[in-house]
């Protein structure tokens, strides 16, 4: 009796083991996992806006529900946006609420639709930006 206690312990301790190691590895992939999906997430939301006032480094647009915010570009870029084009802007779907107006956050790209929007700035949206 006591040398089957002796064999049968060790087996289930060594068995409890080798469950957790592979539990632990099996929680590590997916969380690895998961934050690649996080970061492969950049461009995961569009948005359709129009352009309000071109600064050195950031655009102050209204998007065509009617909600103002900010999109940070690149110096490169600067010669090519112009007040009253609609745009679409692809961004990881994340947003600062804690500027006025609110940031984009991870911009991939940002394509010109049209070069005169159909859409009518108001002006108090155009005030509102040139607070700023």
């Amino acid at each position: 009796m006591k040398r089957k206690l002796l064999i049968i312990v060790p087996l289930i301790i060594i068995t409890i083991i080798v469950v957790s190691i592979i539990a632990s590895i099996m929680i590590y992939e997916s969380s690895n996992t998961l934050i690649g999906y996080i970061d492969d997430r950049n461009m995961s939301s569009v948005c359709r806006a129009i352009v309000v006032k071109v600064n050195k480094k950031s655009l102050g647009v209204i998007k065509t529900y009617g909600f103002p915010c900010k999109v940070n570009y690149s110096e490169a870029d600067n010669e090519k946006f112009r007040k009253g084009q609609q745009i679409m802007i692809y961004y990881s779907g994340y947003t600062t609420i804690d500027t006025n107006p609110p940031l984009l956050i991870d911009v991939g790209k940002i394509v010109i639709e049209k070069e005169t929007s159909d859409i009518e700035i108001s002006d108090d949206i155009i005030r509102f930006f040139d607070s700023f």
